[in-house]
């Protein structure tokens, strides 16, 4: 490609070089193109770039200059996590419960398609074109390109998107009405905030509720495993040469493609040389960072994304027992709301929320009103007087 005739190249959400290089294994040609135009100016902009600029400083040896806006994520209202696949179901049920909308962000188009198949009178669903399973052909394509076009779904008969994480960047949705944004097993951390991103803040009190599937340290030893056999050839290849590593893995491939042959300029495959994607190896020497990070330092992934998000409030850990104790409380909230509710009956709306900070059980009716909001539960605890009586009322928020 020719680029000697524009004076600027911007590469909007250019993290794509690094993130994309897991599976595509070409993102390093592109770059090198460009970089490659020093008499223009290059414009990189990204939410997520701080590893792509770590990597043109420290191993590129292109000085940078850097401009940062701050991070905010104050439009994060409420933050649950869950380990149970069922929970997607809980989720969805939550959203048209409620007749707001979501955006369900999944991992696997097979897990993304079957949850769609359920619910696919409410839902939008998308993947990627090139998804090996072909699960595409199960996208409606008119209705991505008005999504796409009107960034809402306004005028869409669907109100929940369950998507892969083809459309965490790029993609921007400003529709109010969606409450709810779920991050799916999405392991790259770059790639949840780049989802949580999609959804765009229309005024100050436009706030999301998101879930996030927990991942234990047990998980995480797990995948360390498999990122650092994922880069082993690579590291051999990078202290020995092409015949060591050719002596050494003669017929063994890099199912990775971290390693691969590079030619002659005169494309003589006699003079093939084995060479690193460096993308694809730094951001996984990365990735393998990030994990002794969160196991050794934030002390899990749920506190590691807590800490992530500067968030200081209550959060919600959504699974069986926790879904099924919301479902009891909310007939419990339903059978009493409208009676006046006396110091007893106070204590006894308080031991049901079972509202619970650093393990001590929250008393006020303002705690508990948020503990409600946090579950999503269409109730609120009004303190009323009657004369020289104080009581609690419980009344329905009605949609």
């Amino acid at each position: 490609m020719d680029l000697n005739q524009y004076t600027f190249i911007v590469c909007d959400e250019f993290h794509y070089f690094y993130n994309d290089s897991q599976f595509n294994t070409k993102t390093d040609l592109s770059l090198k193109t460009i970089l490659e135009h020093t008499n223009c100016i290059r414009i990189f902009m990204s939410a997520t770039g701080f590893e792509m600029i770590k990597f043109l400083n420290d191993i590129k040896h292109i000085k940078t200059i850097d401009y940062n806006l701050p991070k905010n994520y104050k439009f994060i209202k409420s933050l649950a996590f869950y380990k149970k696949p069922e929970t997607l179901d809980y989720l969805v049920k939550n959203v048209l419960k409620e007749k707001s909308k979501a955006i369900f962000f999944i991992d696997s188009a097979e897990k993304a398609y079957n949850l769609y198949k359920k619910y696919n009178k409410y839902c939008l669903f998308n993947c990627s074109k090139s998804n090996v399973n072909n699960y595409h052909k199960y996208v409606d394509e008119d209705k991505i390109k008005t999504l796409l076009k009107d960034e809402s779904l306004d005028n869409l008969p669907e109100s929940i998107i369950i998507t892969t994480t083809c459309m965490d960047s790029g993609i921007n949705i400003h529709d109010k009405n969606i409450r709810y944004i779920i991050c799916d097993n999405i392991r790259d951390i770059n790639e949840v905030i780049q989802c949580i991103g999609r959804k765009r803040q229309i005024g100050e009190d436009d706030k999301i509720w998101l879930a996030i599937s927990d991942i234990s340290n047990k998980q995480l030893g797990g995948i360390y495993v498999q990122q650092k056999k994922r880069i082993e050839k690579a590291e051999y290849l990078l202290q020995h040469n092409t015949q060591g590593y050719v002596s050494k893995y003669y017929k063994d491939q890099d199912k990775s493609l971290i390693v691969y042959d590079e030619i002659s300029e005169k494309n003589h495959w006699d003079e093939c040389t084995k060479k690193v994607n460096m993308l694809m190896y730094y951001k996984t020497l990365d990735d393998l960072d990030t994990i002794n990070i969160i196991k050794y330092k934030a002390g899990s992934y749920k506190q590691f994304i807590l800490d992530l998000f500067d968030y200081k409030d209550l959060y919600v850990e959504l699974d069986k027992e926790s879904v099924n104790k919301n479902m009891e409380l909310e007939a419990y909230l339903d059978s009493i709301k409208g009676q006046k509710l006396d110091k007893e009956q106070q204590k006894e709306l308080i031991d049901k929320i079972d509202l619970r900070v650093d393990g001590k059980r929250q008393k006020s009716y303002t705690k508990l009103n948020t503990g409600l909001e946090m579950i999503h539960l269409p109730f609120v605890i009004i303190p009323k007087r009657d004369n020289s009586h104080r009581y609690w009322t419980v009344e329905k928020i009605e949609s």
